[in-house]
Protein backbone atom coordinates (compact mmCIF):
# COMPACT_ATOMS: atom_id res chain seq x y z
CA UNK A 1 0.00 0.00 0.00
CA UNK A 2 2.85 2.37 0.80
CA UNK A 3 4.41 2.06 -2.66
CA UNK A 4 4.43 5.07 -4.96
CA UNK A 5 1.37 5.06 -7.26
CA UNK A 6 -0.53 2.49 -5.15
CA UNK A 7 -4.23 3.15 -4.58
CA UNK A 8 -5.64 3.07 -1.06
CA UNK A 9 -8.79 3.48 1.04
CA UNK A 10 -8.49 5.32 4.33
CA UNK A 11 -11.17 5.68 7.01
CA UNK A 12 -11.48 9.35 8.08
CA UNK A 13 -14.29 10.92 10.13
CA UNK A 14 -16.47 7.85 9.84
CA UNK A 15 -16.23 7.53 6.01
CA UNK A 16 -13.92 5.88 3.51
CA UNK A 17 -11.90 8.04 1.12
CA UNK A 18 -9.89 6.84 -1.86
CA UNK A 19 -6.62 8.11 -3.28
CA UNK A 20 -3.07 7.18 -4.27
CA UNK A 21 0.47 7.63 -3.01
CA UNK A 22 2.08 10.35 -5.14
CA UNK A 23 5.61 10.47 -3.76
CA UNK A 24 7.78 9.92 -0.72
CA UNK A 25 9.00 13.05 1.02
CA UNK A 26 12.05 13.31 3.23
CA UNK A 27 11.87 12.31 6.88
CA UNK A 28 9.64 9.30 6.13
CA UNK A 29 6.55 11.21 4.98
CA UNK A 30 4.39 10.36 1.99
CA UNK A 31 2.31 12.66 -0.19
CA UNK A 32 -1.23 11.26 -0.39
CA UNK A 33 -3.56 12.54 -3.12
CA UNK A 34 -7.28 11.92 -2.56
CA UNK A 35 -10.06 11.51 -5.11
CA UNK A 36 -11.80 14.70 -3.93
CA UNK A 37 -8.68 16.70 -4.83
CA UNK A 38 -7.33 17.04 -1.33
CA UNK A 39 -3.58 16.58 -0.76
CA UNK A 40 -2.01 15.63 2.57
CA UNK A 41 1.44 14.81 3.85
CA UNK A 42 1.25 11.78 6.15
CA UNK A 43 4.08 10.25 8.13
CA UNK A 44 4.92 6.57 8.32
CA UNK A 45 3.93 6.40 11.99
CA UNK A 46 0.38 7.61 11.32
CA UNK A 47 0.02 5.11 8.47
CA UNK A 48 1.24 2.28 10.70
CA UNK A 49 -1.27 3.21 13.42
CA UNK A 50 -4.14 2.95 10.94
CA UNK A 51 -2.84 -0.39 9.70
CA UNK A 52 -2.66 -1.78 13.27
CA UNK A 53 -6.19 -0.68 14.16
CA UNK A 54 -8.52 -3.49 15.30
CA UNK A 55 -10.84 -5.19 14.58
CA UNK A 56 -10.55 -3.66 11.08
CA UNK A 57 -7.55 -1.70 9.72
CA UNK A 58 -8.40 1.93 8.94
CA UNK A 59 -6.30 1.96 5.78
CA UNK A 60 -6.17 -0.68 3.09
CA UNK A 61 -5.43 -1.25 -0.58
CA UNK A 62 -8.20 -0.12 -2.96
CA UNK A 63 -9.44 -1.89 -6.05
CA UNK A 64 -9.13 0.43 -9.13
CA UNK A 65 -12.33 -1.10 -10.51
CA UNK A 66 -14.31 0.74 -7.83
CA UNK A 67 -13.30 4.06 -9.39
CA UNK A 68 -12.88 7.09 -7.22
CA UNK A 69 -14.24 6.93 -3.66
CA UNK A 70 -15.38 10.15 -1.98
CA UNK A 71 -17.01 10.08 1.45
CA UNK A 72 -17.87 6.41 1.15
CA UNK A 73 -19.38 6.64 -2.33
CA UNK A 74 -17.74 4.91 -5.29
CA UNK A 75 -17.85 5.53 -9.02
CA UNK A 76 -16.33 9.02 -8.78
CA UNK A 77 -13.41 10.47 -10.70
CA UNK A 78 -10.09 9.03 -9.58
CA UNK A 79 -7.11 11.25 -8.83
CA UNK A 80 -4.45 10.62 -11.46
CA UNK A 81 -1.62 13.17 -11.03
CA UNK A 82 -0.67 16.45 -9.40
CA UNK A 83 0.35 19.84 -10.81
CA UNK A 84 3.50 21.48 -9.53
CA UNK A 85 4.59 25.11 -9.77
CA UNK A 86 8.27 24.93 -9.05
CA UNK A 87 8.64 22.84 -5.87
CA UNK A 88 5.08 23.52 -4.74
CA UNK A 89 2.14 21.15 -5.39
CA UNK A 90 -0.83 23.35 -6.34
CA UNK A 91 -3.57 20.96 -7.49
CA UNK A 92 -4.80 17.58 -8.64
CA UNK A 93 -5.92 16.23 -12.01
CA UNK A 94 -8.95 13.94 -11.85
CA UNK A 95 -10.48 11.49 -14.33
CA UNK A 96 -7.80 10.58 -16.86
CA UNK A 97 -9.29 9.92 -20.32
CA UNK A 98 -8.12 8.05 -23.38
CA UNK A 99 -7.98 11.32 -25.38
CA UNK A 100 -4.46 12.52 -26.19
CA UNK A 101 -3.97 16.25 -26.69
CA UNK A 102 -0.63 16.90 -28.35
CA UNK A 103 0.77 13.71 -26.86
CA UNK A 104 -0.50 14.47 -23.32
CA UNK A 105 -3.42 12.86 -21.51
CA UNK A 106 -6.57 14.95 -21.19
CA UNK A 107 -8.31 14.89 -17.79
CA UNK A 108 -11.91 15.63 -16.90
CA UNK A 109 -11.17 18.01 -14.02
CA UNK A 110 -8.56 19.90 -12.10
CA UNK A 111 -9.00 20.78 -8.40
CA UNK A 112 -6.79 23.52 -6.99
CA UNK A 113 -5.22 22.73 -3.63
CA UNK A 114 -6.60 24.64 -0.68
CA UNK A 115 -4.27 27.40 0.53
CA UNK A 116 -1.78 26.46 -2.19
CA UNK A 117 -0.83 30.09 -2.87
CA UNK A 118 -0.77 31.39 0.68
CA UNK A 119 2.62 32.69 1.71
CA UNK A 120 4.18 31.30 4.87
CA UNK A 121 4.30 33.56 7.88
CA UNK A 122 8.10 33.63 7.86
CA UNK A 123 8.32 34.53 4.15
CA UNK A 124 9.47 37.95 2.96
CA UNK A 125 6.85 40.53 2.15
CA UNK A 126 5.87 40.74 -1.50
CA UNK A 127 6.83 43.82 -3.49
CA UNK A 128 3.91 43.42 -5.88
CA UNK A 129 2.59 46.77 -7.10
CA UNK A 130 -0.94 47.78 -6.12
CA UNK A 131 -3.48 46.41 -8.59
CA UNK A 132 -1.06 43.89 -10.10
CA UNK A 133 -2.14 40.27 -10.53
CA UNK A 134 -1.09 37.61 -8.07
CA UNK A 135 0.91 34.54 -9.06
CA UNK A 136 -2.30 32.48 -9.06
CA UNK A 137 -4.09 34.93 -11.36
CA UNK A 138 -1.15 35.17 -13.76
CA UNK A 139 -0.91 31.40 -14.08
CA UNK A 140 -4.71 30.92 -14.09
CA UNK A 141 -4.55 27.99 -11.71
CA UNK A 142 -8.16 27.54 -10.63
CA UNK A 143 -10.62 24.70 -10.41
CA UNK A 144 -12.08 23.52 -13.73
CA UNK A 145 -14.43 20.57 -14.13
CA UNK A 146 -16.15 19.02 -17.13
CA UNK A 147 -19.47 20.81 -17.68
CA UNK A 148 -18.50 24.06 -15.90
CA UNK A 149 -19.70 27.28 -17.55
CA UNK A 150 -16.79 29.66 -18.15
CA UNK A 151 -16.39 33.13 -19.67
CA UNK A 152 -13.52 34.73 -21.58
CA UNK A 153 -11.52 37.41 -19.77
CA UNK A 154 -10.56 40.26 -22.13
CA UNK A 155 -8.24 41.97 -19.67
CA UNK A 156 -8.16 45.55 -18.46
CA UNK A 157 -6.19 46.81 -21.49
CA UNK A 158 -8.71 45.55 -24.05
CA UNK A 159 -10.56 48.00 -26.30
CA UNK A 160 -14.15 48.52 -25.06
CA UNK A 161 -15.44 48.20 -28.65
CA UNK A 162 -13.84 44.76 -28.97
CA UNK A 163 -15.26 43.36 -25.74
CA UNK A 164 -17.93 40.76 -26.21
CA UNK A 165 -19.30 38.15 -23.83
CA UNK A 166 -17.73 34.88 -25.04
CA UNK A 167 -19.00 31.91 -23.05
CA UNK A 168 -18.06 28.25 -23.31
CA UNK A 169 -18.27 24.92 -21.45
CA UNK A 170 -15.29 23.03 -20.08
CA UNK A 171 -14.76 19.59 -21.65
CA UNK A 172 -11.30 18.74 -20.34
CA UNK A 173 -7.97 20.01 -18.99
CA UNK A 174 -4.41 19.14 -19.91
CA UNK A 175 -0.85 20.05 -19.04
CA UNK A 176 2.33 19.37 -21.01
CA UNK A 177 5.79 20.60 -21.83
CA UNK A 178 6.60 22.87 -24.79
CA UNK A 179 9.76 24.42 -26.17
CA UNK A 180 9.15 27.30 -23.73
CA UNK A 181 8.44 25.25 -20.61
CA UNK A 182 5.28 23.71 -19.10
CA UNK A 183 1.94 24.92 -20.44
CA UNK A 184 -1.69 24.29 -19.48
CA UNK A 185 -4.68 24.16 -21.81
CA UNK A 186 -8.46 23.98 -21.50
CA UNK A 187 -10.57 21.99 -23.96
CA UNK A 188 -13.78 23.99 -24.42
CA UNK A 189 -17.01 23.88 -26.39
CA UNK A 190 -18.12 27.26 -27.75
CA UNK A 191 -21.54 28.37 -26.60
CA UNK A 192 -22.13 30.33 -29.85
CA UNK A 193 -20.92 27.97 -32.58
CA UNK A 194 -20.88 24.64 -30.71
CA UNK A 195 -17.35 23.84 -31.93
CA UNK A 196 -14.53 22.51 -29.74
CA UNK A 197 -11.38 24.58 -29.28
CA UNK A 198 -8.49 25.03 -26.83
CA UNK A 199 -7.83 28.00 -24.59
CA UNK A 200 -5.31 29.18 -22.01
CA UNK A 201 -6.16 28.86 -18.33
CA UNK A 202 -5.58 32.55 -17.36
CA UNK A 203 -8.06 33.72 -20.02
CA UNK A 204 -11.10 31.86 -18.61
CA UNK A 205 -12.97 31.90 -15.29
CA UNK A 206 -15.96 29.99 -14.00
CA UNK A 207 -19.42 31.56 -13.74
CA UNK A 208 -21.69 31.44 -10.68
CA UNK A 209 -25.08 29.80 -10.60
CA UNK A 210 -28.00 32.06 -11.61
CA UNK A 211 -29.50 33.92 -8.68
CA UNK A 212 -26.41 33.60 -6.48
CA UNK A 213 -25.83 36.25 -3.83
CA UNK A 214 -22.64 37.70 -2.50
CA UNK A 215 -19.15 37.59 -3.96
CA UNK A 216 -18.40 34.47 -5.97
CA UNK A 217 -15.20 32.50 -5.47
CA UNK A 218 -14.23 30.83 -8.75
CA UNK A 219 -12.80 27.85 -6.81
CA UNK A 220 -16.09 27.21 -4.98
CA UNK A 221 -17.57 24.24 -6.84
CA UNK A 222 -20.79 24.28 -4.81
CA UNK A 223 -21.79 27.69 -6.28
CA UNK A 224 -20.34 27.26 -9.78
CA UNK A 225 -22.68 26.90 -12.74
CA UNK A 226 -22.39 23.50 -14.44
CA UNK A 227 -24.26 21.25 -16.87
CA UNK A 228 -26.55 18.41 -15.93
CA UNK A 229 -25.46 14.79 -16.29
CA UNK A 230 -27.49 14.37 -19.50
CA UNK A 231 -25.97 17.53 -21.02
CA UNK A 232 -22.45 16.33 -20.17
CA UNK A 233 -23.17 12.98 -21.81
CA UNK A 234 -24.40 14.77 -24.96
CA UNK A 235 -21.21 16.84 -25.00
CA UNK A 236 -19.13 13.65 -24.85
CA UNK A 237 -21.04 12.28 -27.85
CA UNK A 238 -20.51 15.52 -29.77
CA UNK A 239 -16.77 15.38 -29.10
CA UNK A 240 -16.55 11.76 -30.23
CA UNK A 241 -18.40 12.62 -33.45
CA UNK A 242 -16.37 15.76 -34.22
CA UNK A 243 -12.93 14.16 -33.50
CA UNK A 244 -11.09 17.50 -33.12
CA UNK A 245 -7.41 18.11 -32.41
CA UNK A 246 -6.24 15.11 -34.44
CA UNK A 247 -3.60 17.26 -36.15
CA UNK A 248 -1.83 18.23 -32.88
CA UNK A 249 1.46 16.34 -32.90
CA UNK A 250 2.99 18.01 -29.83
CA UNK A 251 1.96 20.33 -27.04
CA UNK A 252 3.65 23.33 -28.66
CA UNK A 253 0.95 23.25 -31.34
CA UNK A 254 -1.66 23.09 -28.58
CA UNK A 255 -0.16 26.18 -26.93
CA UNK A 256 -0.16 28.11 -30.22
CA UNK A 257 -3.79 27.20 -30.91
CA UNK A 258 -4.77 28.20 -27.37
CA UNK A 259 -3.50 31.72 -28.05
CA UNK A 260 -6.11 32.34 -30.77
CA UNK A 261 -9.39 34.15 -30.17
CA UNK A 262 -12.43 32.05 -29.22
CA UNK A 263 -14.86 31.26 -32.06
CA UNK A 264 -17.52 33.51 -30.48
CA UNK A 265 -15.16 36.51 -30.64
CA UNK A 266 -14.21 35.70 -34.23
CA UNK A 267 -17.89 35.73 -35.20
CA UNK A 268 -18.39 38.98 -33.29
CA UNK A 269 -15.33 40.59 -34.93
CA UNK A 270 -16.56 39.69 -38.42
CA UNK A 271 -20.02 41.10 -37.66
CA UNK A 272 -18.47 44.27 -36.20
CA UNK A 273 -16.27 44.84 -39.25
CA UNK A 274 -19.22 44.23 -41.56
CA UNK A 275 -21.39 46.70 -39.64
CA UNK A 276 -18.55 49.23 -39.62
CA UNK A 277 -18.07 48.94 -43.39
CA UNK A 278 -21.82 49.26 -43.92
CA UNK A 279 -21.97 52.38 -41.75
CA UNK A 280 -19.00 53.87 -43.62
CA UNK A 281 -20.71 53.22 -46.97
CA UNK A 282 -23.91 54.82 -45.69
CA UNK A 283 -21.98 57.90 -44.54
CA UNK A 284 -20.27 58.18 -47.92
CA UNK A 285 -23.62 57.86 -49.69
CA UNK A 286 -25.18 60.48 -47.45
CA UNK A 287 -22.22 62.81 -48.03
CA UNK A 288 -22.57 62.40 -51.81
CA UNK A 289 -26.29 63.12 -51.56
CA UNK A 290 -25.64 66.20 -49.44
CA UNK A 291 -23.08 67.43 -51.95
CA UNK A 292 -25.57 66.93 -54.77
CA UNK A 293 -28.27 68.79 -52.85
CA UNK A 294 -25.94 71.75 -52.37
CA UNK A 295 -25.76 72.16 -56.16
CA UNK A 296 -29.52 72.24 -56.52
CA UNK A 297 -30.94 75.74 -56.99
CA UNK A 298 -34.31 76.57 -55.58
CA UNK A 299 -37.03 76.66 -58.22
CA UNK A 300 -38.36 79.99 -57.00
CA UNK A 301 -35.11 81.73 -57.95
CA UNK A 302 -35.76 81.27 -61.72
CA UNK A 303 -37.01 84.14 -63.84
CA UNK A 304 -40.42 83.70 -65.36
CA UNK A 305 -39.34 85.10 -68.78
CA UNK A 306 -39.12 82.78 -71.79
CA UNK A 307 -35.86 82.54 -73.67
CA UNK A 308 -33.95 85.10 -71.59
CA UNK A 309 -30.26 84.43 -71.23
CA UNK A 310 -28.60 85.51 -67.98
CA UNK A 311 -25.21 85.72 -69.66
CA UNK A 312 -26.40 88.31 -72.17
CA UNK A 313 -28.15 90.34 -69.46
CA UNK A 314 -24.99 90.42 -67.40
CA UNK A 315 -22.98 91.60 -70.40
CA UNK A 316 -25.50 94.40 -71.07
CA UNK A 317 -25.59 95.34 -67.41
CA UNK A 318 -21.84 95.60 -67.03
CA UNK A 319 -21.03 96.87 -70.57
CA UNK A 320 -18.77 99.95 -70.69
CA UNK A 321 -20.46 103.24 -71.78
CA UNK A 322 -19.60 104.43 -75.33
CA UNK A 323 -16.87 107.04 -75.66
CA UNK A 324 -17.79 110.50 -76.82
CA UNK A 325 -15.83 111.91 -79.77
CA UNK A 326 -13.27 114.54 -78.83
CA UNK A 327 -13.98 117.98 -80.34
CA UNK A 328 -11.47 119.12 -82.96
CA UNK A 329 -9.79 122.48 -82.59
CA UNK A 330 -9.95 124.98 -85.40
CA UNK A 331 -12.32 125.21 -88.36
CA UNK A 332 -13.41 121.96 -89.96
CA UNK A 333 -11.54 121.03 -93.05
CA UNK A 334 -13.06 119.62 -96.17
CA UNK A 335 -11.86 116.17 -97.01
CA UNK A 336 -9.80 115.91 -100.20
CA UNK A 337 -11.68 114.79 -103.22
CA UNK A 338 -9.14 112.22 -104.29
CA UNK A 339 -6.66 111.58 -101.52
CA UNK A 340 -3.35 110.30 -102.81
CA UNK A 341 -2.61 106.68 -102.06
CA UNK A 342 -0.21 106.00 -99.26
CA UNK A 343 1.95 103.75 -101.38
CA UNK A 344 1.66 105.08 -104.96
CA UNK A 345 2.53 102.57 -107.65
CA UNK A 346 5.90 102.96 -109.34
CA UNK A 347 4.45 102.97 -112.82
CA UNK A 348 1.38 105.19 -112.77
CA UNK A 349 -1.33 104.46 -115.32
CA UNK A 350 -1.10 106.27 -118.63
CA UNK A 351 -4.63 107.57 -118.49
CA UNK A 352 -5.24 108.75 -114.96
CA UNK A 353 -8.87 109.33 -113.97
CA UNK A 354 -10.11 112.80 -114.61
CA UNK A 355 -11.44 115.05 -111.92
CA UNK A 356 -15.21 115.28 -111.66
CA UNK A 357 -16.78 118.28 -113.34
CA UNK A 358 -16.81 121.53 -111.38
CA UNK A 359 -20.53 122.11 -111.70
CA UNK A 360 -21.48 118.80 -109.87
CA UNK A 361 -22.29 119.07 -106.17
CA UNK A 362 -19.61 117.93 -103.81
CA UNK A 363 -21.75 115.77 -101.59
CA UNK A 364 -24.08 113.55 -103.53
CA UNK A 365 -27.08 112.18 -101.67
CA UNK A 366 -26.59 108.64 -100.30
CA UNK A 367 -28.11 105.81 -102.13
CA UNK A 368 -30.92 103.78 -100.65
CA UNK A 369 -29.72 100.54 -99.04
CA UNK A 370 -30.80 97.34 -100.73
CA UNK A 371 -33.92 95.74 -99.31
CA UNK A 372 -33.37 93.19 -96.54
CA UNK A 373 -35.35 90.18 -95.40
CA UNK A 374 -37.91 90.97 -92.78
CA UNK A 375 -36.54 90.38 -89.24
CA UNK A 376 -37.39 87.10 -87.70
CA UNK A 377 -39.69 87.03 -84.75
CA UNK A 378 -37.83 86.48 -81.49
CA UNK A 379 -38.86 83.85 -78.97
CA UNK A 380 -39.72 86.48 -76.39
CA UNK A 381 -42.26 88.09 -78.81
CA UNK A 382 -44.38 84.96 -78.65
CA UNK A 383 -46.59 84.18 -75.69
CA UNK A 384 -45.17 81.55 -73.32
CA UNK A 385 -46.44 78.01 -73.89
CA UNK A 386 -49.11 76.61 -71.67
CA UNK A 387 -47.79 74.70 -68.65
CA UNK A 388 -47.91 70.93 -68.43
CA UNK A 389 -50.97 69.48 -66.79
CA UNK A 390 -50.37 69.03 -63.06
CA UNK A 391 -47.32 71.38 -62.91
CA UNK A 392 -46.37 72.04 -59.33
CA UNK A 393 -43.98 74.97 -58.98
CA UNK A 394 -41.58 75.06 -61.93
CA UNK A 395 -41.77 78.06 -64.28
CA UNK A 396 -42.15 77.62 -68.04
CA UNK A 397 -38.49 78.08 -68.94
CA UNK A 398 -35.36 78.45 -66.76
CA UNK A 399 -32.94 81.24 -67.57
CA UNK A 400 -30.09 78.89 -68.64
CA UNK A 401 -30.13 75.44 -70.20
CA UNK A 402 -26.80 74.54 -68.57
CA UNK A 403 -28.00 75.61 -65.14
CA UNK A 404 -31.23 73.69 -65.63
CA UNK A 405 -29.32 70.50 -66.54
CA UNK A 406 -27.15 70.85 -63.43
CA UNK A 407 -30.23 71.15 -61.27
CA UNK A 408 -31.77 68.11 -62.94
CA UNK A 409 -28.66 66.08 -62.05
CA UNK A 410 -28.87 67.21 -58.43
CA UNK A 411 -32.56 66.40 -58.20
CA UNK A 412 -31.98 62.91 -59.61
CA UNK A 413 -29.17 62.28 -57.10
CA UNK A 414 -31.39 63.40 -54.22
CA UNK A 415 -34.23 61.23 -55.56
CA UNK A 416 -31.91 58.20 -55.46
CA UNK A 417 -31.17 58.75 -51.77
CA UNK A 418 -34.66 59.67 -50.57
CA UNK A 419 -37.39 59.31 -53.22
CA UNK A 420 -40.42 61.54 -52.89
CA UNK A 421 -43.47 62.11 -55.10
CA UNK A 422 -42.98 65.89 -55.16
CA UNK A 423 -39.36 65.55 -56.33
CA UNK A 424 -40.37 63.02 -59.00
CA UNK A 425 -42.96 65.50 -60.37
CA UNK A 426 -40.31 68.24 -60.38
CA UNK A 427 -37.86 66.00 -62.30
CA UNK A 428 -40.54 65.22 -64.92
CA UNK A 429 -41.38 68.90 -65.41
CA UNK A 430 -37.76 69.91 -65.73
CA UNK A 431 -37.06 67.14 -68.25
CA UNK A 432 -40.01 68.41 -70.33
CA UNK A 433 -38.68 72.00 -70.24
CA UNK A 434 -35.20 70.88 -71.28
CA UNK A 435 -36.59 69.03 -74.31
CA UNK A 436 -38.61 72.11 -75.38
CA UNK A 437 -35.61 74.37 -74.92
CA UNK A 438 -33.32 72.16 -76.99
CA UNK A 439 -35.95 71.88 -79.69
CA UNK A 440 -36.23 75.68 -79.91
CA UNK A 441 -32.47 76.06 -80.19
CA UNK A 442 -32.33 73.62 -83.07
CA UNK A 443 -35.22 75.39 -84.77
CA UNK A 444 -33.81 78.92 -84.58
Amino acid sequence: MAAIGARFLVFIAGKWHGGFVESIIADGERLLVFDDGDIKEVGDQEIQEKLDARPTPLIKTADPKLGGVVEGGGGKLMASRVLREGQRVVGTFLGATDVALGGETMHQAFIVRENAFERPSNARRSRRAPGAQSAQERSGIHTFRRGDAVEYDHGEDADPDERCSAKATVFGVAEGRTNQGPEKALVLQCGTTGTFFVGRWPKWHRLPQPGGRGEFNVDDSDRASTLTADAREQMVNDFAEAKPFVGFKNFTQVRNAAGNLPPALIVFEKARKKAKAKAKASQAKAAAAAKALVEVVEVDDYDEGFGSEPEEEEEEEFAAPPRKPRPRRGPPRDPPRNPPPRNPPRNPPRNPPRDPPRDLPRDSPPRDPPPRDPPRARARDHPPPSPVAGRVSLPDTPPSLVLMKRQLIGLKAAQGVEPTAMRAQTIAEMSYDIERRQAKRLKY
